[in-house]
């Protein structure tokens, strides 16, 4: 998708932070975080790989990239008044300064999958990777992951959970941040669906 502009203009480490360097170097990061058997080798069924980066002068404890496979997920959580009316309410009330995002639970996520503990760790999961990994996903036996699913699905889906819907930057940013996912990942745009997963309004690129 992008390789075909070739490479970044300008010196120092500009390609490396910008260009295509940039998604082959995270594309080459992919580590298995939660495998299914001791060895670290994948094995057919849920398991989950992240690709943790770190750019030339970049805040914070780099950026990671992580993709679950075969998890069951309670998206009826977003359909629940009970947990989203005081979130939107949270937000109204302090005029915009608390972000609208769902507090999920432990188990919100489901998987079958064993977690390395040196990489499954609050440190490795810059910014709010952590409301959907280490704070929501819980490892339960195969059989117990699937229980109560009503809907399957099979297509990559895409979590993007906005950082505002009305600065121009950061709504740009974050739109940036999905088109990198997709060229790291190698997905093609008709094969994917985007959630947008946190409680702000539509905005201009909704």
């Amino acid at each position: 998708m992008m390789a075909h502009y070739g490479e970044s203009d300008g010196g120092g480490s500009c390609n490396d932070d910008f260009g295509n360097a940039l998604v082959r170097r995270w594309r080459n990061e992919r580590t298995h975080y939660c495998s299914q058997n001791e060895h670290n080798r994948v094995a057919a069924g849920s398991h989950i790989d992240c690709y943790l980066v770190h750019q030339t002068r970049h805040h914070g404890n780099g950026d990671n990239l992580c993709v679950l496979y075969n998890v069951s997920v309670d998206m009826g959580i977003f359909g629940d008044d009970h947990v989203v009316r005081p979130v939107v309410e949270k937000y109204v009330k302090t005029r915009h300064n608390a972000q609208p995002y769902i507090p999920f639970r432990k188990g919100f996520i489901e998987t079958s999958c064993r977690f390395d503990e040196d990489r499954w760790q609050d440190r490795n999961m810059p910014g709010w990777n952590v409301d959907w990994t280490t704070k929501a996903v819980e490892s339960k036996p195969s059989t117990d992951t699937a229980r109560g699913c009503s809907q399957w699905v099979e297509h990559p889906v895409l979590v993007v959970q906005r950082d505002t819907f009305a600065n121009f930057f950061h709504d740009s940013e974050d739109f940036v941040n999905a088109f990198l996912a997709l060229a790291i990942l190698e997905w093609r745009l008709q094969d994917v669906q985007i959630f947008l997963t946190d409680l702000y309004p539509e905005g201009p690129f909704w």
